[in-house]
């Protein structure tokens, strides 16, 4: 069943949603997000999903679902999964668009957190992937290949905690991954195959682990309209 994404940004004052601590000092942004199914007459009723500067992590989540559902009109929530390496450097999947592998059991303590959370009004929640720093080569099948892994990690840690799936942000926080390169000595047309190659790559690694799972995607469709867009 063919599914595609409609997302409209929206904003809010978040003074007046209780959860939402000091770190929020600004603006909400908030998404809303509807499936449509290709096979359905009529659209799917719009989900309003939770993005702000104050992304929980999974620990946040584990400490005030609760409130976080009492409090808010939401269907959901975009949040962080933080983990511990072997040599007890921190991981982010804020910033997880780099060569370095990931280990599953990395994703335990996540999932423990997850799976605490007894949400009953949230069920479309999505953990946010980062393209950040975002400075592999589109050549390099290693760093490519460490990047699909960690997307196929996170994409089973969404299955098992009965998630919604990947909300993958796009923007260019660190390199400019999407933006070509003259420099690279490597034509557009060779480039922009390169990275369908590596869009197949990522999506397959999801799809094997979880193949329900819904990419929504972040900032992704004005850049799909650019000229030189690659994917």
């Amino acid at each position: 069943m063919n599914r595609s994404i409609s997302v409209t940004a929206t904003v809010l004052n978040p003074n007046r949603l209780s959860w939402f601590g000091s770190t929020a000092a600004g603006l909400l942004l908030v998404l809303v997000a509807h499936t449509v199914l290709a096979a359905e007459p009529a659209f799917a009723r719009k989900k309003f999903i939770e993005l702000g500067w104050d992304i929980p992590s999974t620990a946040q989540l584990r400490e005030s679902w609760s409130e976080m559902e009492q409090s808010t009109p939401f269907d959901g929530v975009m949040f962080k999964v933080e983990a511990t390496d072997d040599q007890g450097r921190k991981l982010s999947s804020e910033a997880i668009w780099d060569s370095r592998p990931w280990k599953r059991e990395w994703l335990q303590a996540a999932l423990a957190d997850l799976m605490s959370c007894r949400f009953t009004r949230f069920t479309d929640n999505f953990v946010r992937f980062n393209a950040t720093p975002g400075n592999l080569d589109w050549a390099d099948g290693a760093a490519w290949g460490a990047l699909a892994e960690k997307a196929g990690h996170c994409a089973w840690l969404m299955k098992q905690a009965r998630a919604k799936g990947l909300a993958i942000d796009f923007e260019s926080y660190g390199a400019h991954q999407f933006k070509f390169d003259a420099a690279r000595k490597i034509s557009f047309a060779d480039t922009a195959a390169l990275a369908r190659e590596r869009g197949r790559q990522f999506v397959q690694a999801v799809a094997r682990e979880f193949p329900e799972a819904v990419l929504l995607t972040l900032w992704m469709p004005g850049c799909a309209t650019s000229p030189l867009a690659l994917l």
